[in-house]
Parts: structure tokens; sequence; C-alpha cells
């Protein structure tokens, strides 16, 4: 067999291989994934899980965990077919001791034959989630997020205030932003609200950032409820720029050859960019190329790839490098230092070598011939 014939077989070998692996294991997953409600005494419901799966030959067996697994039950136990629809039954009692969050998970695995067979990528089980309620007032912030903008936009948020307690609150609500160095720039009180036991109140609007500069943010969500609690929550933001900035790019080139020249950059807008390019000069020289266009998502790093030909210029200098990065009707310039360095020619230092090596062969095999005839020479005279 031919190497070039070993490499493809071992190629076709490797590539069954993969498929195999990956026929072996078949996706499961179920929906919904999850049904959620407060806390009610002897409260009932039924609720629909439908488990599938890609694997029509897999059988399933169906359970329940969870700490209020006792107050459910489903009608089935086991399921044909890869794909089962489970029907759960929920009696909750009059009074759950402990409050917070109940996880219930609905469950079904496969049922392993003695042959072994295809595996389950994932093992996902449909949630009922219970909240029992707090005694007394009790705030809960649900949700906080805070988008990026642009300097001069406003910035969108959701906030969402639930009372978790049994009984009405009444909560103040405000946001505050705090710079790099956690300074506070800005406070935006929401008003206050009163809110029923496991009700909420969502505000989702935007913050009036003007008079604040570009850069990353931190929004501070405060919640405070007339029983004298404080709730936060926190999430970060960028307000962007339009600038585009090198973050990096090739330090050194080969001389006398086409070198590829990249231009790491980064978009500091919260808008997509097109037509990004840039234009490089080496300084002191009519040398100068273009690199192709990219468009940059925002925040996005992105490589801007040109060709740049060293023919001609000195080796182990260090020459000024002019880039011009040009977007939209902006351009950022920035200069940086280059060396070109001579091309070191392993091949022919390789051939030089092995040439040397042969010689010193022949020259060793010569003279071992020569003391070999001499030996011989000397033996006839005796």
């Amino acid at each position: 067999m031919s190497v070039k014939r070993g490499v493809y077989c071992c190629f076709l070998i490797l590539f069954a291989l993969v498929l195999a692996s990956r026929a072996s294991a078949s996706s499961f997953g179920v929906s919904p994934a999850i049904y959620r409600l407060d806390f009610e005494p002897n409260l009932e419901g039924s609720f629909v899980f439908n488990f599938h799966s890609d694997n029509t030959d897999l059988d399933f067996e169906v359970g329940i965990k969870g700490d209020l697994a006792e107050y459910v039950a489903v009608d089935k136990d086991n399921f044909q077919g890869g794909s089962g629809k489970v029907n759960a039954f929920l009696k909750l009692p009059e009074r759950i001791e402990t409050p917070g969050l109940h996880r219930i998970l609905i469950w079904a695995k496969p049922i392993q034959s003695a042959s072994g067979g295809m595996g389950i990528v994932g093992s996902p089980n449909g949630v009922i989630a219970v909240y029992v309620p707090y005694p007394g007032k009790y705030a809960e912030i649900q949700k906080f997020e805070i988008e990026n903008a642009n300097t001069g936009e406003k910035v969108p948020y959701k906030l969402v205030v639930y009372s978790r307690g049994d009984e009405t609150i009444t909560a103040s609500s405000r946001i505050e932003i705090l710079d790099s160095a956690n300074e506070s720039v800005k406070v935006f009180n929401l008003g206050s609200n009163e809110i029923a036991s496991t009700e909420f109140v969502a505000f989702d609007s935007g913050l009036d950032m003007a008079g604040v500069g570009a850069g990353n943010y931190k929004a501070v969500a405060i919640v405070k409820t007339d029983s004298g609690q404080e709730v936060r929550k926190e999430d970060s933001f960028k307000l962007g720029e339009l600038q585009v900035k090198v973050v990096n790019y090739t330090r050194m080139l080969e001389k006398n050859k086409i070198n590829p020249f990249e231009i790491e950059v980064e978009s500091f807008w919260n808008d997509a960019l097109e037509n990004v390019y840039a234009e490089v000069f080496v300084v002191g020289t009519d040398i100068s190329f273009l690199t192709p266009s990219v468009e940059l998502r925002p925040w996005q790093r992105s490589k801007l790839t040109g060709y740049f030909d060293t023919t001609g210029l000195e080796a182990d200098k260090v020459f000024q490098v002019k880039i011009v990065l040009h977007y939209g009707d902006e351009t950022t310039e920035e200069l940086v230092s280059l060396t070109f360095v001579e091309t070191t020619n392993y091949i022919l230092i390789a051939s030089v070598i092995s040439g040397i090596v042969a010689v010193l062969a022949f020259i060793a095999w010569v003279v071992l011939k020569i003391r070999k005839l001499e030996k011989k020479s000397g033996r006839k005279k005796r």
C-alpha cells in the first residue's frame, strides 16, 4: 500500500468513527420546561409535559423528585417509542412551613437494555416551581437588566419587583449609576409602589444619561420597603462612542518578501459599522497599502489583513508605521514601530549541512578503503 493510500484510509476511518459517535447519541428534551405558581392552601392543578427524543427505539421510565414530590402524581411510570406525554397532578397541603422557592422535578430517563444501545445527550426535567410566601413583608428583585447604549441616548432597562411575603408592601425603588472607579454619577428615583402579596410591579423604560461620557458603568437597583428591608441587584453596561481603536498589530516582518500584516481593531460603538478598513504608511518611504474592509458588530473585535512588500528595506532597523483606520466619516490614526528581519533560508541551510555530511562520509569511506588495501598489500609482501 502506498503512503498516500494509507493516509487516505486513515482519514476515512477517523471520519467514520466521528459519524458513529454522533449517531450513537440521541438528543432528548421536554416542553414546556417549567410551570411557575404561587402557593395557595389546598391548590390543585394538572400540568402536561411532552418528552421527546429523536430515537424512536428508546423506552423511558418516569418519576418525581423534589421536596414537594409527595404532593404530585403522574399518569404513567414509563413510555415507549422515544416520546411521550406525561400528565402531572398537583394537590398542595393546607400549609407549607418552609418559605421560598420549591422545585418539583418530573423526570424521564431511558431504560437501559441488556445490549446497551444508543446514549442520550442531556437529561432534562420538567419543573413545577412553587413559591411559598415569607411571613410578613418581603420584597424580591426578580429581574434587573440594563442594556448598552451610545452616549446621548437613553439606556433601556427592565426591573421587576415582587412582594414575596404574605402581607402587602410599599416599595420605593431607585437605580444608581456607578463609574469604573465605583463613584456615583447619577441616581434615578422610580417612585413608590404598593404591591400586594404574590403580586409585582415592573419598570420598563430608559435612563437619561445626558452629560455622562463613554465608558463602562455599573447600575444598581435598590428597593426599600416600609418594613425597613432593602434589596439590591446590579448589572453592568457600556456607553459607546463612535470610535475604532487599534489593539494589536504585526510587529515583525521578513525582509525581501510579501508578508501578511494583521491589525486587530475594536469597536467602541453600540451599532454596527460597515466598510471598516485601514491604510498603512511606512514613514519616510513611499510604501503604503490598503486592507480589505470588514463590518464590525457593536463592541466587536476583528482583524484587518493587508500584504506588505518589504523588498529593498533595511533589515534589523526599526521603522515608524502610520495606521489610519477608516469607518463611516471618521478616522483613527496610530503611529507604531515595525522591524524587518532577514529571511532565514532553512532549506538552503539544511541542504548545505546535508552536503557537508555527505562529503565527510565519502572521505571516511575512502580512508577506510585505502587502509584495507594497505593491509592486504602488507600481507602479500610477507
